[in-house]
């Protein structure tokens, strides 16, 4: 047997580690400087380098300031144990904890303490360079002239100024305690602190250094516990949210007590550092810890129980009063217009009166019309309609409406505006065979989809089809309908491909065609102004680090003049350029002077108003916003052209003092809301899930008197919506609770209105059980000239009023309707519950349910059957206006 190889020598093994960390170091600075100057093309693409740069460079001081802080404490005190210990003390520590010192961290030490002063202040400073916004509305504070009642400051104090004193409080205490523990073990390994030994384990050097280091902590503390009393006015303990009885007469003297106490057990341990005893300190920290246990956890639980919950209506009255208040300001309850109204009967009269509301009325659900469009527009399967089509309304000189052709309204004229649904058609490279799924076709020349498909909100053709006004590829515009002369959808709702690169030598398909030769297509090469030029090795290079894609450098298809265009979700496009605002998630297509726009809706929010009550945004809004908070604001309006991928902010709320800081903070990034051109001001809309969370709050918050508050007597819900578990196949039981409706819109003459407008409204029933009644009704207006009213109407608490599950229950226990439905299901069909909607028609409450159906193996829904409820009657055919001709001109069954 030959010798065994011998391992490698030391110097190698050091070499090859020393070439590895030094390929691993090189490696991450090439990709943080790829992205980074990847991050400014596109910033600079989209004109808003600022919003780059100033989030860039305060994320970049932060880090460095106090990273660098911590890295120097951390440094200073390091050396103070160095300097103080005697030489003398390594020589009484164990031989084998001595021998295994000098073995291990001896020869490295300066070197360990630098890797823990850099290790540290990487990780101190990207903690706080995380709460760079924060610091930035800490620095732009704005008043919000709303002072709360306990410390007489300005809402703007705890909105602006306390989360980054918070922060700034939770870094340095946690900053010290680590320097504090590193000191420990620093003192431990020099002879300082020897818990071997009996009698004195700590030396009196190390016992100073620690006093002065725990001193500190402390005196922190202090300072915790005086924002702690700021924090009571976000307390949960009560009835509501915000300071409430034991608050304000146990927790907030129980915090005055501590911050007092921490002070004098603070100079306690700082006096300690020139005494030989530790009995002083100890009694301050453990009187601190008792006052703590005592007076800030047992004595405000005990007055809660014991003063508070005999008498909880009349103490926390005052208190609840104030959240009342609060909460209706943070969520721009507080100009709700309410309104009572006592239903009438629906005559031929306020048919033809409310004419412009009846041909209006949308008998096509969204999520149905998706899979319409799906199956009769999609035109290839490399196309999609990714979400539930869109509602809006448009000024068209159309045909006389479906509904003017009964004689009911035959001396009505034209009207505008009329509501329509929209959907985009987008690219979906995902559609191709696999063998069709390569570089070149999902990056250079599938690149954009085409066109918009729209139908008429209320009418339905032949078949049970939609009654389309643009349809077909390239897109084609009928009844009055808006021309679209730039079809090319490059951004949209969903992107599945990372980037496209457009302009290229490839060329890209415009669209399908079909001609005597047979199917064909139409290639274009891209003549927008978006993307990044590619003009440059260094940019291509960049770009391929980025998204490791080397054909992106090596591609001879590729010209100086192409164009890379990447981040074309618009909800991530928008949210990138304003990083400070919530997007909601459900922007919507508009045909603006022929081209394409999105419309997005923008949110300041917050989490520290003064006694609001917190509301969950992602439930609370149907997962259209995200997160929590209990400050909510639709402040912004951006538009982002389908073609060029620009990204144009609007203000619409000038009073929102969140949105004065940002602007201070990014100024020019948003324009004034008079510079949005009308064309595109007249597609604007409120937005769903601002208004799904309002609503929401709502139901509790339309109490304005705090004791009926604390009873509930007149607490509301919104009303759950009764096609759910219909339309659930099975998977209902009987004690699943359905969701509450979703807010929809509609164009429509509110009781009161002169006019039709365009609304997003939302029904309510009591919040008892086993009411179902419909006590309210709320509406928003979103026309420029209206936008933001809001206005509830007030029925009958008598339960005049059927709500929507009373009122489906009817539907489905009518003769005709029931009899229908169970035929179609005999013949291996499915039906279709689409929305319930209730259309106010003067004072009268008019209920429209459509029905659709699929036939087995179809995969198109079919419009067979709207049916109307009112004046206790339930009328079925085959038309809206058939329904109401029925409804009006027949005796009840």
């Amino acid at each position: 047997m030959g010798d065994a190889p011998k391992p490698a020598p030391r110097s190698r093994r050091r070499t090859i580690l020393l070439v590895a960390v030094l390929v691993a170091v090189i490696l991450a600075v090439v990709t943080a400087m790829a992205a980074l100057y990847t991050e400014v093309l596109w910033f600079r693409e989209l004109r808003h380098s600022n919003v780059f740069w100033t989030s860039f460079w305060t994320r970049l001081g932060l880090g460095a300031v106090f990273g660098g802080t911590f890295a120097l404490v951390l440094a200073v005190n390091l050396w103070i144990v160095r300097r103080i210990t005697p030489p003398d003390r390594m020589s009484k520590i164990p031989v084998e904890i001595l021998s295994r010192y000098r073995a291990t961290l001896k020869p490295y030490k300066y070197r360990v303490f630098a890797a823990f002063g850099i290790l540290g202040g990487l990780i101190a400073g990207m903690r706080v360079a995380s709460k760079w916004r924060e610091y930035l509305l800490w620095r732009h504070a704005q008043p919000m002239g709303a002072k709360e009642p306990v410390f007489g400051r300005d809402a703007g104090f705890y909105v602006f100024k306390l989360p980054f004193l918070r922060a700034v409080f939770g870094w340095t205490f946690a900053s010290l305690l680590a320097v504090t523990i590193l000191v420990v073990f620093a003192h431990y390994f020099r002879g300082g602190i020897r818990p071997q030994r009996r009698g004195d384990r700590v030396g009196p050097e190390a016992r100073a250094h620690l006093s002065i280091l725990i001193g500190l902590l402390v005196l922190l503390k202090a300072w915790g516990y005086r924002l702690d009393m700021f924090g009571l006015l976000s307390s949960n303990r009560g009835v509501v949210s915000g300071a409430g009885y034991a608050d304000v007469h146990a927790k907030l003297p129980a915090l005055k007590i501590l911050f007092v106490v921490a002070i004098v057990a603070a100079a306690l341990l700082l006096w300690n550092a020139r005494s030989r005893g530790w009995r002083l300190p100890v009694t301050g920290l453990l009187l601190l810890a008792g006052v703590s246990l005592v007076a800030g956890g047992i004595y405000p639980g005990l007055v809660q129980r014991l003063k508070v919950g005999p008498d909880e209506r009349t103490l926390e009255q005052p208190y609840i009063q104030r959240n009342i208040n609060a909460t209706r300001l943070a969520y721009r309850l507080d100009g709700v217009a309410p309104s009572p109204l006592t239903p009438g009967t629906l005559d031929v009269r306020d048919v033809v009166t409310y004419h412009d509301t009846i041909d209006n009325i949308r008998v096509w659900a969204p999520d149905v019309l998706q899979a319409v469009y799906l199956n009769l527009q999609r035109g290839k399967q490399y196309y999609q309609f990714p979400s539930p089509a869109d509602t809006d309304r448009y000024n068209i000189d159309a045909p006389r409406p479906a509904s003017c052709r009964q004689t009911y309204c035959d001396d009505v004229g034209l009207f505008v505006p009329h509501q329509f649904m929209i959907a985009a058609r987008e690219i979906s490279p995902s559609g191709l065979s696999p063998d069709a799924q390569t570089w070149v076709n999902t990056h250079l020349f599938y690149t954009h989809g085409y066109g918009v498909v729209a139908s008429r909100a209320d009418d339905v053709v032949s078949q049970g089809q939609p009654d389309f006004v643009l349809r077909d590829i390239p897109t084609e515009s009928s009844q009055g309908a808006p021309q679209v002369s730039e079809q090319q959808v490059y951004f949209g709702e969903k992107a599945e491909i990372p980037f496209i690169i457009a302009r290229t030598q490839h060329g890209e398909l415009d669209h399908p065609t079909e001609d005597a030769t047979g199917v064909g297509y139409a290639t274009s090469t891209y003549d927008g102004t978006g993307g990044i030029p590619m003009d440059g090795f260094l940019k291509r290079a960049a770009l391929a680090w980025r998204f490791r894609d080397l054909n992106v450098l090596i591609s001879g298809a590729i010209t100086d003049d192409s164009r890379f265009m990447f981040r074309r979700q618009i909800v991530k496009r928008v949210s990138t350029v304003a990083p400070f605002l919530q997007i909601d998630g459900n922007p919507y297509i508009a045909v603006v002077d022929g081209r394409l726009v999105w419309i997005l809706d923008g949110y300041t929010t917050s989490s520290s108003f003064p006694y609001s009550q917190p509301s969950d945004f992602a439930g609370g809004s149907g997962g259209l916003l995200s997160g929590s908070g209990n400050y909510l604001r639709d402040s912004v309006k951006f538009v982002v052209d389908a073609k060029n991928g620009t990204v144009e902010g609007y203000v619409w709320d000038e009073d929102d003092a969140v949105l004065k800081a940002w602007r201070e903070i990014f100024p020019g990034l948003l324009k004034p809301k008079a510079e949005m051109p009308a064309s595109v001001t007249a597609h604007v809309r409120y937005p769903e899930g601002f208004f799904q969370v309002q609503s929401n709050m709502f139901a509790n918050y339309h109490v304005t008197d705090a004791g009926s508050f604390y009873q509930k007597e007149d607490a509301w819900l919104v009303a759950r919506d009764p096609t759910f578990c219909l339309n659930a196949a099975g998977a209902c039981k009987p004690t699943t609770t359905a969701p509450a409706i979703s807010a929809y819109y509609m164009v429509a003459r509110l009781p009161g209105s002169a006019r039709a407008r365009f609304v997003l409204v939302r029904p309510f029933t009591p919040g008892g059980a086993g009411r179902q009644n419909m006590v309210g009704y709320l509406a928003a207006s979103g026309d420029p000239d209206d936008y933001g009213r809001l206005v509830v109407y007030e029925f009958p608490r008598s339960g005049q009023v059927f709500g929507p599950e009373q009122v489906e229950a009817n539907i489905n226990q009518d003769p005709a309707v029931s009899q229908q439905i169970a035929l179609w299901n005999q013949q291996h069909s499915k039906v279709i519950y689409g929305n319930l909607i209730v259309v106010p028609i003067g004072d009268t409450m008019l209920y429209v349910q459509p029905l659709y159906l699929r036939g087995e193996g179809s995969q198109i829904p079919e419009l067979k059957r709207v049916v109307v409820v009112a004046n206790g009657r339930v009328e079925m055919a085959d038309t809206l206006p058939d329904a109401l001709a029925q409804l009006l001109s027949t005796p009840a069954r």
